[in-house]
Order: structure tokens, then C-alpha cells, then sequence
């Protein structure tokens, strides 16, 4: 429920939402209704028109059937206080063999000023691979079509995705092709159309090219890389990984979403604002002794905040050892001391660890 008050008066909008899950035929099946509603002088924030809205309601019904079926309906009714009102209802099956999806659709809709419409439309998609496929879609009424091949583009720096395909319908037909490219330090792309009318005869073509670049500073440190949206994050290493690449992951990781290099930071994006967001992080070849830490940061940003990482510090080397000889040895400790050539500007000298030796029995030992 909410609540508005404006120069016109006070008003309020309610939505009412039901879900209902079940098994029918061994299969799962679910139903959902919605109800909106909104008084004639509910309101909000640069609204320059009138409450058109009076009542949505929608049902929809999902359910497994046998034969690997899949049953899909649908019922809406819009009330308006301006525009016309508006019904419409749908039906359809799909089913899957193998990598190939089929689906049929029956679509209706009543309005007060188009009148009744009908169409079926019926698609075919082929998985050629986890990225790739084929898909054909043809739609009644004014006889459209359209057959294309896609590569879908990754969230990773290299990615390359691109689509081709013909289209067509009654008086006209078409070919459209686009391709886009994510770089570590920004997205290019560009997309091609030719539209042909077959009645007079005339032709369209239209070349649209892309190329985006977001840039974040946080803490002194200014980073470029692809787009981001509601906040951001700028890695850098330490000077101790100095000339190491340091690969950047949203989540777990996986996928490269950007990358420290000889061009300064990374920058990455930040999705969700108010919730843990994780960045992973893993360098090649690390010194030997190394200890990253858990190659990885929980951030808990706002709408349009920034952070400052750090990949790698000071305190990052491993010390380890092997005891050898038990049989001999009845008391062990060990000391951490400077024996020179230490590098100033990466912090002061280490203090002398040192650890009294315990009594031990014999046949004992302790490493401190």
C-alpha cells in the first residue's frame, strides 16, 4: 500500500499479489494473481499527467504436463481513466529435445479502439554450444519472421559476441547484424540494418557504432575501464607485485571482469547497492612465499559509492620450515631477524621474533 499528497488532493495505490504452488500429473504446476489499484489522485515524484491507471489485474498458470510438455496461460484486464481498456489472454506448449526448443503461442487482446486481435507465434531455438545457436520465429497476422544466428556475449574482458539474421513480414524485409567486444578499458560495438520496402521499392540502411568507457576515482587512485551503474570499485597492487598482472572477478572466482595492468588499476562494478558484494582477485606467478590472503573483498556500497582496493601489502611473506631428525633432537625454537638488504621503502625492518625454548621430553620437539 502506498500513500501520496499533492497540490490535487491525497491518494493511494494498493497491490494484493497471490502464488500458489502445487503438483497436477506428477509435474509441477503454479498459479499467481495480481490486483493493482490506484485512486484517481494518487501521485508520484514528476508525474505531469493525471492518474491514468484505475485497475491491473493479471492471472498466469504454469504447469508440467506428460510428454515433456510445458503449459503456459495467461489472462490480464487493464482499466484506465483516460486510455482505453484493454483485455488480453494467451495459451501456448513448449517442449524441449535435446538442445533443440519448441514453443507455440496463441496471443489475443481486445481493445476499445483496435478492436479484437489474434496470432500465433511459433519459435524454434538450436543450442549449437554454451554460447551459440540458431533461432527461428515466425508470428500470424502480418506474417513476420525472422531467422538468426547469435553468440552471446560473457561478462569477461575479450568477450566477443555478435548475431546475424534476415527478417521479414508483409511489404518488407531486412537483414540486421551487430557485434560488440568488451576491452579491459571499455566496450566498443556496432550494428548494421537493411530494411527493404517490397511494395515501392525503397531501402533503408542504417550503420550505428558504439564505444563506452566509465572512469572512477576513489582514495587518490583513478581508474578507467568498461561502464558501471549504481557504484564502483578501483583495484590496485602493491608495490611489492609490481609488474604482476592481477585478474579481477565479480563474485567467485571465474570469469575476468577486468584487469590490473601497465595501464594503472582496474575498475570494476559494483551491481548491488545495500548488499554484499564480492570481488576476487588472483596474480600469476606470485613470489615465491607469497601469501595473498583470501583473494578476495566484501563490499557493502551505496547508490553511486566508491572503494579503494588494495591487492597485496607489506605483511605478505610466508616463512616455512622443515624439522627433520626427531630422533635426536629434544628441544627446538626458531628466531625471525634482520640479516640486511632490507628494502626501506616497503616499511620498517621486522623485530626479532623469539620464543623461549620449552623443557621438552625427549623425543619431543616445538617449532616457535
Amino acid at each position: 500500500a502506498a500513500g501520496s499528497t499533492a497540490d490535487k488532493g491525497e491518494g493511494f495505490a494498493t497491490t494484493i499479489g497471490w502464488v500458489k504452488s502445487f503438483s497436477m500429473f506428477g509435474k509441477p504446476g503454479e498459479v499467481e494473481a495480481f490486483w493493482d489499484h490506484r485512486s484517481s489522485d494518487f501521485t508520484v515524484l514528476n508525474q505531469l499527467f493525471a492518474q491514468d491507471i484505475k485497475d491491473d489485474i493479471a492471472v498466469r498458470y504454469r504447469q508440467g504436463l506428460p510428454l515433456d510438455l510445458y503449459l503456459n496461460a495467461a489472462f490480464g484486464r487493464s482499466s484506465r481513466r483516460i486510455g482505453p481498456d484493454r483485455t488480453v489472454w494467451s495459451a501456448g506448449l513448449s517442449r524441449s529435445f535435446g538442445r533443440i526448443n519448441t514453443s507455440l503461442l496463441y496471443e489475443g487482446q481486445s481493445d476499445q479502439i483496435l478492436g479484437k486481435d489474434h496470432r500465433v507465434l511459433f519459435n524454434v531455438s538450436w543450442r549449437l554450444g554454451p554460447r551459440s545457436g540458431v533461432n527461428a520465429r515466425y508470428e500470424s497476422g502480418s506474417n513476420n519472421y525472422r531467422l538468426e544466428y547469435e553468440r552471446v556475449l560473457t561478462n569477461e574482458v575479450g568477450s566477443l559476441g555478435y548475431r546475424a539474421g534476415v527478417s521479414g513480414a508483409d511489404g518488407e524485409r531486412g537483414f540486421q547484424g551487430q557485434i560488440d567486444f568488451l576491452a579491459n578499458r571499455g566496450e566498443v560495438g556496432a550494428r548494421f540494418d537493411l530494411f527493404d520496402d517490397t511494395v515501392t521499392g525503397g531501402r533503408v540502411r542504417q550503420t550505428t557504432l558504439r564505444a563506452a568507457v566509465g572512469v572512477g576515482m576513489a582514495g587518490g587512485k583513478v581508474a578507467v575501464g568498461r561502464p558501471y551503474r549504481e557504484g564502483f570499485a578501483v583495484v590496485s597492487r602493491h608495490e611489492s607485485l609490481d609488474g604482476k598482472s592481477v585478474d579481477v572477478s565479480i563474485g567467485g572466482p571465474g570469469q575476468i571482469y577486468a584487469r590490473v595492468d601497465g595501464l594503472g588499476p582496474a575498475l570494476v562494478t559494483a551491481n548491488r547497492p545495500y548488499q554484499r558484494n564480492l570481488v576476487s582477485v588472483n596474480v600469476d606467478e606470485l613470489p615465491v612465499g607469497y601469501d595473498l590472503g583470501a583473494g578476495a573483498f566484501e563490499l557493502y556500497p551505496g547508490s553511486g559509492s566508491g572503494f579503494k582496493l588494495t591487492v597485496g601489502s607489506d605483511a605478505s611473506i610466508t616463512a616455512m620450515g622443515v624439522l627433520l631428525g626427531l630422533r635426536s633432537v629434544s628441544q627446538v625454537h626458531a628466531e625471525v631477524a634482520q640479516l640486511g638488504g632490507w628494502d626501506g621503502a616497503r616499511g620498517a625492518a621486522p623485530e626479532v621474533a623469539y620464543a623461549e625454548p620449552p623443557r621438552l621430553g625427549a623425543g619431543e620437539a616445538v617449532l616457535a
